[in-house]
């Protein structure tokens, strides 16, 4: 039971120690800056939840942050922005760990329906909360009539299963289910 203690410590350091964008390396340069460069997200970004929760009733001083709430802070990524590990990114092929990318969405999305996160299937698979949300999207349809398809991803048969049950027809139906 010791070496498994130590050996779990030790990788625990390591995530600190090699984690992107560091607290303590990097500070702060708000959304202004970060939207210079990324013309795009912004007003993909601008239209979500996320957006108008962070920029109009932030819950916490985090939060207040917007892009750098989830992205962590980005001085280092301003001046070096080919090193990928200077922000945190949410696609796999970015390469931030996913533990690390959870961690970031379970600072404001813990409680609810994440209580049951920790020990569960998708985690032990290491899924990532990105593999299946995108803070960067705008729902335009029904969020329910989406989910088998985002599920279907991973999990061959299921949207089709889904539209067939009690619980899919009406969703597909537009209707209240």
């Amino acid at each position: 039971i010791r070496s498994a203690l130590a050996w779990a410590a030790l990788a625990m350091l390591a995530l600190v120690i090699c984690s992107p964008a560091r607290a303590q390396d990097a500070t702060y340069i708000g959304e202004s800056k970060c939207v210079v460069c990324h013309v795009e997200q912004k007003p993909n970004f601008s239209h979500t939840v996320h957006a108008k929760a962070m920029r109009t009733n932030p819950a916490n001083e985090l939060q207040a942050k917007v892009c750098e709430a989830c992205h962590g802070p980005g001085s280092r990524h301003v001046k070096d922005t080919e090193d990928k590990s200077l922000i945190i990114g949410f696609t796999r092929s970015w390469g931030t760990p996913i533990e690390k990318q959870n961690g970031q969405c379970l600072e404001c999305h813990k409680g609810g329906q994440r209580l049951f996160w920790s020990g569960s299937t998708h985690e032990m698979n290491r899924v990532a909360c990105a593999d299946c949300h995108n803070p960067h999207y705008q729902v335009k349809v029904e969020p329910r009539a989406r989910i088998p398809a985002t599920c279907g991803r991973c999990h061959s048969g299921i949207e089709q299963d889904y539209r067939l049950s009690v619980h899919g027809e009406p969703v597909y139906a537009n209707t209240n289910a």
